[in-house]
């Protein structure tokens, strides 16, 4: 009874750790700068990501800030505001440098609109 009950566990436990972190309805952020590094997102809703001050610009503080790599720089402007859905994930791929002082809380963006 004790190795079955174990062996449940052990099967919930990895189904739950293989789920995907995203979120399926519409994000909106604005976005705070563009770098070599990926660009930094600031989260209008809903509340997601991390505290982080622009030492690239505006010096500002921002509350809700992420990273990504899936938006392109011809496309998207700084100040541009847009909506997606996204997940989160470990390390952003296809970059063209790894530069200190960026958000670590970074995102694969789908479904990518500009809204204003």
């Amino acid at each position: 009874m004790k190795a079955f009950i174990l062996k449940t566990l052990t099967i919930s436990l990895l189904l739950i750790s293989c789920q995907k972190s995203s979120i399926e309805k519409p994000a909106e952020a604005q976005i705070i700068a563009q770098t070599c590094g990926g660009t930094v997102l600031h989260f209008i809703s809903p509340e997601f990501g991390e505290e982080w001050i622009n030492n690239f610009g505006d010096t500002e503080k921002y509350d809700r800030a992420a990273l990504t790599a899936d938006l392109e720089a011809e496309e998207f402007q700084e100040g541009d505001i847009i909506t997606f859905t996204f997940e989160v994930i470990e390390e952003l791929n296809g970059l063209s440098c790894d530069i200190p002082g960026l958000p670590d809380t970074k995102i694969k963006m789908n479904n990518i609109k500009i809204i204003r």
